[in-house]
């Protein structure tokens, strides 16, 4: 489904020695989100996996940004996704459809490009 989703990037403040979380706010982005089963010994193991694709024509895309710059987003493992337009200062109290990064994808280049990430 094509959603509006809050980005919380992790950076660490040197001069605070504190990790600190920058929200940024994408919109018209995929979201694929829902419960995946497995079957082992012991039964049925259930989780939740998420994934996003932010497409070039994606609002807020241009401000990407490898590494941390402040105003600008970027995708690393440990960041947070939430679905929908967030007001929440940290990741930590969000009581809405969310995960955390734990895997991505810079695919800019080639037939479809975008970003990937995916996580639980």
């Amino acid at each position: 489904m094509v959603a509006d989703i809050t980005l919380y990037n992790k950076h660490y403040n040197q001069t605070t020695r504190l990790d600190e979380w920058q929200i940024t706010y994408l919109y018209g982005v995929n979201w694929y989100g829902g419960r995946a089963v497995a079957v082992t010994d012991k039964g049925l193991s259930t989780a939740s996996l998420y994934k996003i694709r932010i497409y070039p024509t994606a609002e807020n895309q241009e401000t990407y940004n490898l590494n941390y710059e402040a105003g600008k987003w970027r995708l690393q493992n440990g960041d947070v996704v939430a679905l929908g337009i967030i007001t929440t200062p940290l990741p930590k109290n969000i009581t809405t459809e969310h995960f955390t990064i734990t895997m991505w994808s810079d695919i800019r280049f080639g037939g479809l490009p975008h970003w990937r990430a995916e996580g639980k």
